[in-house]
């Protein structure tokens, strides 16, 4: 804290959002990715269905912004989540990062 009470710590979040991405993991899929960045530097990588584009008579338009792959880095540990379809969320990995 400076003198006149002014704080300069501050704690930024940083946010990148893709609307058109491709996830190496299931490039198939059309996809959102969403990339958060936390104050402590652990990212959380979100991929969601991309089915904008659809007609409201697809069935698959229901699923549009779903998270189906959720991973979070940080400096310890990577772990990756996914979620198939009619399955219940699962962890792909975990691994110690050096």
């Amino acid at each position: 804290m400076d003198g006149d009470g002014t704080n300069f710590d501050s704690a930024t979040t940083g946010y990148l959002v893709s609307e058109n991405a491709t996830n190496p993991a299931q490039p198939s899929i059309p996809s959102r990715k969403v990339e958060i960045t936390l104050p402590n530097q652990t990212k959380s990588i979100q991929y969601s269905y991309n089915y904008t584009n659809l007609p409201d008579t697809d069935p698959l338009k229901a699923l549009d912004g779903l998270v189906y792959q959720d991973q979070t880095l940080d400096k310890l540990v990577a772990t990756a989540w996914t979620k198939q379809r009619l399955s219940k969320a699962r962890p792909l990995f975990s691994d110690s990062v050096t």
